[in-house]
């Protein structure tokens, strides 16, 4: 089911990028660039195509294990069934797509989040957003899963996810790049925000559908 070809513009990029020397590799690129990304396919060393069916598989597995903890095995084997059957699910994940990617990375860090392991959900959350920036707005996400849990820190998940923000935002910048515009900069190509009330609402709308559309397979959580 792993289609080895580029099928999607972004998809030949990142292939190109990889092949490419490092520093060119994780600094060049359409906004927003995906450093984390690139690095991954650099680094290990084998096809991305396989890259995105692996991070699918492990993605379904650690979602298996989150369900569980919060619930019981069998509602966790029919909430890890329904997210695998999920289209978007397999369309980034039989693909060359960085949400393949940065849905694994999100789901590791939910999973960690609610086992409360700090450290392995701030390295979870740094990866997500240098694998894809625009992943900051599924912060809340975490939370959400979070607070299931009885007596759940939400202090410390901030001061977490702050310091991700903070580590991942100086990377970007050690790159040239700056974390937060590049999060609004696409929805920005669509309406400009800056012009009136009612260009900022559809700003949110705008920007909120292509969020949706660009992480489909994150709804199925």
């Amino acid at each position: 089911m792993v289609n080895p070809n580029a099928a999607f513009l972004d998809s030949r990029e990142y292939i190109n990028l990889a092949n490419g020397k490092w520093q060119i590799a994780i600094t060049t690129g359409h906004a927003p660039i995906h450093p984390g990304y690139i690095a991954l396919i650099k680094l290990v060393g084998i096809p991305a195509a396989l890259i995105s069916a692996l991070a699918g598989i492990g993605t379904i597995i650690v979602f298996y294990k989150l369900i569980k903890e919060l619930a019981d095995k069998n509602t966790a084997r029919v909430a890890a069934i329904i997210l695998a059957l999920l289209p978007g699910v397999w369309i980034v994940q039989e693909n060359v797509m960085v949400e393949a990617v940065s849905l694994w990375w999100l789901t590791l860090a939910i999973y960690l989040t609610v086992k409360q392991k700090w450290l392995g959900t701030g390295m979870s959350l740094i990866m997500m957003l240098l694998t894809h920036n625009q992943m900051l707005v599924w912060l809340p996400l975490i939370l959400g899963f979070g607070l299931l849990k009885k007596d759940f820190p939400v202090l410390q998940l901030i001061k977490v996810c702050g310091a991700a923000i903070i580590v991942s935002g100086l990377m970007y910048a050690s790159l040239g790049q700056d974390l937060l515009g590049l999060v609004y900069t696409k929805s920005g190509e669509i309406v400009p925000w800056w012009s009136s009330v009612v260009d900022l609402a559809r700003y949110g709308r705008n920007s909120g559908i292509l969020w949706l559309r660009l992480h489909t397979n994150l709804v199925g959580i």
